[in-house]
């Protein structure tokens, strides 16, 4: 069992069943355990209806689990709140707002004095490379803009982890290669523990220190693996030699047989 400390993210024996009056309960995970060290990058994968979303919102504190427990920062977790930053794949912007105002506003939804909170935004448009468009309309930006605005704004409360779900699935092939790279810099600079869920087996296998694999409902871990793919990257800064060396390609292949074996 990994020693979580005080900042990285434990699951146990966790259960969840959507109940609907007059139907037979629908049980979307199963026991399911994991257990991730601070600084992580931690990536789920499976076909769809395997629980990911579900298993991010529990750990969120969106839903609540049927039973098990889940700790973050070794404190249980009951309902949302700041130590957790989550990012959509529709980014859940407010269009009325610009982009520095759409940035602070979680810090002033907490009383954060304006000057101490615009100095913190301006920080993190900064860090995702959009320092000069803090006054633009949303509505100006590109799909792949908007969602470095969203990773802006999780950032901005300084949480203890990042959520994602499934931040990149809506863009293009080649805006998509820059937001991982984007996001694994950020994650290097920031030291935060990130949970991220997507459906593409070569993003998962790129961007995860540990990956886990989920069977179809009820939603179970089937396999896990420890990569440093991610890593190697932000050390050559050579995306394309990473994702075309013949160890990616045989994990990417050998992943993606695992995935296909759970829908049989």
């Amino acid at each position: 069992m990994i020693d979580v400390g005080m900042t990285g993210l434990s699951v146990r024996h966790m259960s969840l069943e959507y109940r609907v009056a007059g139907r037979p309960p629908i049980i979307a995970l199963r026991d399911v355990s994991l257990e991730a060290e601070a600084q992580e990058f931690i990536v789920v994968l499976g076909a769809s209806g395997c629980g990911k979303t579900s298993l991010l919102n529990l750990i969120a504190g969106f839903l609540h689990p049927t039973s098990g427990e889940i700790r973050v920062g070794g404190k249980p977790v009951t309902s949302p709140g700041a130590d957790r930053g989550v990012v959509f794949q529709r980014n859940a912007l407010m269009p009325w707002l610009n982009v520095l105002h759409n940035v602070e506003l979680g810090l002033k939804l907490t009383g954060v004095p304006r000057d101490a909170r615009r100095e913190i935004a301006r920080r993190n448009l900064a860090l995702v490379g959009l320092a000069d468009f803090a006054c633009s309309p949303i509505y100006e930006l590109s799909g792949g803009m908007q969602q470095r605005v969203g990773l802006a704004r999780a950032l901005t409360c300084d949480p203890v982890m990042m959520l994602m779900d499934e931040p990149l699935g809506a863009l293009d092939e080649f805006t998509r290669e820059e937001m991982q790279v984007l996001i694994l810099d950020l994650w290097a600079r920031s030291h935060k523990l990130i949970f991220m869920i997507t459906h593409s087996v070569e993003e998962a296998v790129f961007m995860a220190t540990q990956l886990i694999v989920m069977s179809p409902r009820p939603g179970r871990i089937v396999q896990q693996f420890r990569l440093d793919f991610g890593r190697t990257y932000l050390e050559t800064r050579d995306a394309r030699a990473v994702k075309s060396s013949t160890e990616f390609i045989e994990m990417r292949e050998n992943v993606l047989d695992i995935v296909r074996a759970t829908t049989r």
